[in-house]
């Protein structure tokens, strides 16, 4: 490094002020690392698709942030056959209680999510955060059936599901 004038050597400083299009990366990447250890979310990672800084407003969207607050859980459903990690659409999803035998179902939306309220479906608390006790099954036509016998699942809680395709061989 040269000592009369360190900027000159150095690549990962700023040599006018201003900042490139690659060290801009490199901070949005090390910003989003930290994203996964936020409390009450998860993160909804797809395949990137290559973006250039010409085409911004047409470059879609890698990377989605579902929040959960303390009576909700996830579930998020992707389909990977052929490491497509694809969300899957319509996707029955239904929630049987252990606690009182209540039952809630819903279907993925387009973006393979799906979040139940679980305050119905658990016990009484007195923290503010309510777990779901119970079964769990995720059926979609054409897709491997999911089924949990028994799971407890805190609020503010996401729960990822792959699955893939049923091929006929």
């Amino acid at each position: 490094m040269n000592a009369n004038n360190p900027k000159k050597d150095s690549k990962s400083t700023f040599e006018d002020g201003s900042i490139s299009r690659r060290n801009f990366v490199a901070l949005a990447v090390s910003s989003l690392a930290v994203l996964p250890a936020v409390e009450e979310g998860f993160l909804i990672p797809r395949a990137p698709e290559k973006a250039f800084a010409e085409e911004v407003s047409s470059a879609p969207e890698a990377i989605e942030i579902v929040v959960v607050s303390p009576s909700e859980v996830g579930f998020n459903i992707s389909d990977q056959t052929d490491n497509a990690n694809a969300p899957i659409e319509g996707a029955h999803v239904v929630l049987t209680s252990r606690y009182n035998g209540k039952v809630l179902e819903d279907h993925s939306l387009q973006n393979g999510v799906v979040v139940f309220d679980v305050k119905e479906l658990a016990e009484d608390n007195e923290d503010g955060v309510y777990a779901f006790d119970g079964t769990i099954d995720i059926d979609m036509p054409g897709y491997r059936t999911f089924h949990i016998s028994l799971a407890r699942i805190e609020g503010h809680t996401a729960f990822s599901v792959p699955t893939r395709q049923i091929k006929m061989q």
